[in-house]
């Protein structure tokens, strides 16, 4: 199996942890498990970053904006925002846990916005695997 592969399956996992944190979330209501499933879906997410970049050298890549087909830029710019909105999850929903409902609204759409990129993410990394 190749490494390719190995990296689609772990994107696919990451994708599926994430749609069940959302689950529980909405059907449970169980806060703290919801907390749990999404901290390990972004932790894996970056980690998964971190082996692109050691086996890729997918910033190298990156960086080629001019020259990098539109795909693949779009890739990235999804890409970087998921990650920069993981940051944004993680502070208000750590507010949110301590019990500060102000966060509540940019926590659910930063959550709608990451899961949709995250999402697309995955499909359009089927198109600049190389």
């Amino acid at each position: 199996m190749n490494s390719a592969v190995i990296l689609q399956i772990q994107s696919a996992i990451i994708l599926l942890l994430m749609h069940i944190g959302v689950y529980i979330i909405l059907k449970k209501k169980n806060r703290l498990l919801h907390a749990k499933c999404m901290g390990i879906a972004i932790a894996w997410d970056i980690i998964l970053i971190l082996q692109i970049e050691l086996t890729r050298g997918a910033i190298a890549k990156a960086i080629k904006v001019p020259t990098n087909p539109i795909i693949l830029n779009i890739h990235v710019g999804m890409a970087l925002t998921c990650v920069l909105l993981y940051f944004v999850m993680i502070y208000s929903g750590r507010k949110i846990l301590k019990g500060d409902k102000q966060l509540l609204k940019l926590h659910r759409f930063s959550g709608a916005l990451a899961l949709t990129l995250r999402t697309l993410v995955f499909f359009t990394s089927f198109m600049v695997v190389s």
